[in-house]
């Protein structure tokens, strides 16, 4: 068993490398497997080391799901990007096995919650609970020294990634999203040339149906 210094190092150097593009899944979970039966403290330097290194994209195919607004975008007060997954954006894998850069389907399980005691590689990564399944969620994994720009937000650190502007669709605004916003995303999107094909659209809440209707055509003009 390695000492909880060595652990440390040696996932971190190999996260730190291009090499670690070129991980397989299953050498992922040989090297997962290997360390689940060790000791608490190098367990928690296992996901301290990916935490570190690795960020996740995650994406959903829906954009009208209530949860999904109450949750992710600030109780109806914030906004949602549309992206077009035909982008090579999000599939930029420079090899059947490399783990990062490409967009993966998030699958759903019955199963017991995954631990790290009891972990391989897709769990860790593409697999939770099917409480969770009405997010249709997909995942992107990057390694977080390829942010373009990383912020102190709190005690936390909110690293930030670059994406081409023909990636971009559309912006849907919330349903209570304010005036403000909604002039300043407008005013961002007409003083870009490369940002004039996005739309401009606002969520409605349908009480009746307990839902989130999208209002088309654009509003930008």
């Amino acid at each position: 068993m390695l000492p909880l210094d060595a652990a440390m190092q040696a996932i971190e150097a190999f996260m730190a490398t291009d090499d670690a593009r070129e991980a397989t899944a299953q050498e992922l979970q040989l090297f997962l497997q290997s360390m689940r039966d060790g000791a608490a403290p190098i367990r928690e330097a296992i996901y301290r080391a990916f935490n570190d290194n690795v960020g996740i994209l995650s994406l959903s195919e829906i954009h009208n799901h209530e949860l999904m607004w109450s949750h992710y975008a600030d109780t109806h007060k914030g906004l949602v990007l549309c992206f077009d997954e035909r982008q090579s954006f999000f599939n930029r894998r420079r090899s059947e096995n490399d783990e990062f850069y490409f967009v993966r389907k998030v699958r759903y399980s019955e199963g017991p919650a995954t631990s790290l005691a009891t972990i391989d590689g897709d769990a860790l990564l593409v697999t939770k609970g099917t409480k969770w399944s009405y997010e249709r969620e997909w995942r992107m994994l990057v390694p977080l020294r390829d942010a373009t720009r990383s912020l102190k937000v709190g005690g936390d650190t909110v690293h930030l990634f670059a994406f081409p502007p023909e990636a971009l669709r559309g912006i849907i605004l919330g349903a209570h999203a304010t005036v403000t916003l909604e002039d300043s995303v407008r005013n961002l999107l007409n003083a870009r040339l490369e940002l004039r094909h996005v739309h401009l659209s606002r969520a409605l809440l349908d009480f009746g149906e307990r839902s989130v209707k999208v209002q088309w055509p654009d509003i930008n003009e």
